[in-house]
């Protein structure tokens, strides 16, 4: 499975509906319907595939971002989940992406790129998940892709 920046993951594209998903995916393990950071969203779990899809009310329920914790999944060429903090920084800056924030919350933190619209989870000085969504033309705006 290949993360393809503001596209989606392999054969799976920002912007489509939750029934083309399960058309492609097959019926999730799990559906949670409410979260608390996440309101009026949809998440579906595959769980062999250690990876979340969600939907959002706002955007008309298309699939709007993708979580992974799959240590098969290729980002830059490479398998990135188990990889350490600072291997992931360089390959981030060798690949020019700038402008990275950082945030601590002491049992993890968070790597986040606008530039890319993905935010990568370090814990145990490890990448343990990749989140990521479509660009963004501007603040409000969603580049969805063809």
């Amino acid at each position: 499975m290949e993360i393809k920046i503001g596209i989606g993951l392999d054969n799976v594209f920002f912007g489509i509906k939750e029934d083309k998903l399960i058309q492609l995916l097959g019926d999730p393990d799990r559906i949670n319907e409410i979260d608390m950071e996440l309101p009026d969203s949809r998440i579906l779990y595959y769980n062999d595939q250690f990876t979340k899809y969600k939907f959002d009310k706002n955007e008309n329920y298309r699939l709007y971002s993708i979580e992974t914790y799959n240590p098969m999944v290729i980002m830059f060429d490479k398998k990135l989940i188990g990889m350490k903090k600072d291997a992931l920084l360089k390959l981030l800056k060798e690949k020019n992406v700038a402008h990275l924030e950082f945030e601590d919350y002491y049992s993890f933190e968070i790597i986040h790129s606008d530039q890319i619209n993905t935010t990568f989870m370090i814990e145990f000085d490890r990448l343990t998940s990749i989140e990521f969504s479509p660009l963004l033309l501007d603040e409000d705006t969603i580049q969805w892709p063809n």
